[in-house]
């Protein structure tokens, strides 16, 4: 995010108005999940203000949380995930990650980190005899823009 807060709301409303237009990518949107509900996990307050504030201008609903305890909960009401990780002691991480595996992680996921290779190689594992949860991790490095997140939501 800017600190010019116009610039992101441009930036929002032309993104917004090129989905809504119908672009001929017609085959590939219909196998991708629609993304209304966001679960942000952050501890920064500021950091889960923005990114609620931009989303919310895009015509998503987000949910803020802080506590991965917490966060586990509201899990399986989110369209997708956006997680800042680095700002929970590794520990927690690697623990909720393992949750939300077994859960069946929501439609798609975009993990913020410092250290992308880290979570790369973060896949939905599936249980022996289960089929395969249609879901999209996409790790995107730090610094990022709030438009930069909500293309990685749109797929």
């Amino acid at each position: 995010m800017t600190n010019d807060g116009r610039a992101d709301s441009r930036r929002a409303l032309r993104l917004s108005s090129a989905s809504r237009s119908g672009s001929s990518k017609a085959s590939t949107e219909s196998e991708r999940p629609i993304v209304h509900r966001v679960l942000l996990l952050s501890r920064s307050p500021e950091t889960l203000d923005g990114m609620h504030r931009y989303l919310s201008l895009v015509g998503m609903a987000p949910t803020s949380c802080c506590e991965l305890s917490m966060a586990l909960r509201h899990l399986s009401d989110a369209h997708a995930v956006v997680w800042f990780p680095d700002e929970f002691p590794p520990r927690e991480v690697d623990e909720a990650l393992t949750r939300m595996v077994k859960r069946r992680l929501p439609p798609a996921m975009v993990i913020v980190t410092g250290d992308p290779r880290k979570y790369r190689a973060q896949r939905s594992a599936t249980e022996p005899g289960r089929e395969a949860p249609r879901s999209t991790t996409t790790v995107l490095p730090k610094p990022i823009f709030g438009w930069t997140i909500l293309d990685a939501l749109r797929g």
